[in-house]
């Protein structure tokens, strides 16, 4: 289960925010697993972090819209990816 505080910082650092060292830690847990569940378990093996500005730029347009992120249901695993 993801936590909703990391999905509400992404969504704070996509409105342009500044986030603490701390809250920085958080939200790179959430968004390596918001990056693990996008992609297929068979790609996980060559998986490798990019950094915060790579998910911001490539995998936060694609799940924003989707997995009922918006409505905070992803987050509790009301909604399966």
């Amino acid at each position: 289960m993801i936590d909703p505080r990391g999905i509400r910082l992404i969504q704070r650092l996509a409105q342009g925010a500044g986030l603490s060292a701390e809250e920085k830690e958080a939200v790179k847990a959430t968004m390596y697993l918001i990056q693990q569940t996008v992609h297929p378990a068979r790609d996980w093996e060559k998986f490798s972090w990019s950094g915060e500005e790579d998910f911001m730029r490539h995998t936060w347009p694609l799940v924003r819209e989707r997995y009922g992120i918006g409505s905070g249901q992803f987050a509790h695993g009301a909604v399966k990816p």
